[in-house]
């Protein structure tokens, strides 16, 4: 048990699945309008093969760890979530219970797992650290901006409101 463990907690698998997670973004980037038909089946036989793979990591890691030792991890139950809803929007998508939307936003989750990088980039981690502690200050920001914007939407409506009509 402790040996599967090791292998779960490794660097090596540790970055195999970021360089997973880094090819999955690659595929997903392919995606583009008018694109042709070969592309549209290859993209969504490497998104079953890569919902596949993550499914595997998951339920290694669940039986390495154990149920309760897995979900100890952030990581870890974010991961969770997102093979769940890759799974769901999978099944959901072959049943047409729901239309396939191109680049879903059960997809676009899945590109949130780069941010497991942090945990062993220290550099980044800080640059992610400071952009969240960041946002309260941006927030009162994007509000003053919101109400500059609106206005001079009105004082624009004020002045030259119906004086520039088409003749």
């Amino acid at each position: 048990q402790a040996h599967k463990e090791q292998i779960c907690k490794s660097q090596w698998m540790f970055w195999l699945i970021v360089t997973l997670v880094f090819l999955n973004t690659c595929v997903l980037a392919t995606e583009h309008h008018n694109q042709p038909p070969w592309l549209d089946d290859f993209q969504e036989y490497t998104n079953l093969f890569f919902v596949c793979l993550f499914t595997c990591e998951m339920i290694l890691k669940m039986y390495a760890l154990g149920l309760s030792g897995y979900m100890v991890s952030l990581f870890n139950r974010f991961d969770f979530f997102v093979v769940i809803s890759s799974i769901l929007e999978f099944v959901l998508v072959h049943q047409q219970l729901m239309p396939p939307l191109g680049m879903s936003v059960l997809r676009c989750i899945r590109l949130l797992r780069a941010f497991k990088v942090t945990r062993y980039w220290s550099s980044m981690g800080n640059l992610v650290k400071s952009l969240v502690n960041s946002i309260a200050s941006i927030n009162a920001l994007l509000v003053l901006l919101v109400l500059f914007i609106f206005i001079f939407a009105l004082l624009g409506m004020q002045i030259f409101g119906g004086r520039f009509q088409n003749e």
